[in-house]
């Protein structure tokens, strides 16, 4: 992450993917198919990726701060990265899976079972 802001782990989408709880937020997308000659609607269901609310009740753990930045945070305290300059810019570096699997274990720890 050159320069970007941890709340900008997105990367932390696809752990939220593997994650399932009672109070998972859904939401959804309907789009058109070709069916034939003809278009449908098809309807899919996935976690809330919105900015607005997300995919789990994040407020409730991390009141007002930034639910991604949190859990950025305290993956690099667990040594899942290391933070460095390039230039001016604060960077981190991580690799994917033990991110993802910290974050698959924070998730699990406060809002349900895999």
């Amino acid at each position: 992450m050159l320069g970007a802001p941890l709340d900008r782990l997105t990367i932390l989408h696809h752990a939220e993917s593997l994650v399932d709880g009672p109070d998972k937020c859904l939401a959804s997308h309907v789009f058109p198919v070709r069916d034939g000659a003809a278009a449908v609607s098809s309807e899919v269901r996935d976690h809330d990726t919105s900015s607005a609310r997300g995919a789990f009740p994040y407020q409730r753990v991390v009141g007002d701060r930034k639910p991604f930045q949190v859990i950025g945070e305290q993956a690099l305290a667990a040594a899942c990265g290391v933070t460095g300059q390039v230039g001016q810019a604060r960077c981190h570096l991580f690799a994917a899976p033990p991110l993802v699997n910290f974050a698959v274990e924070w998730l699990t720890t406060h809002f349900g079972a895999r």
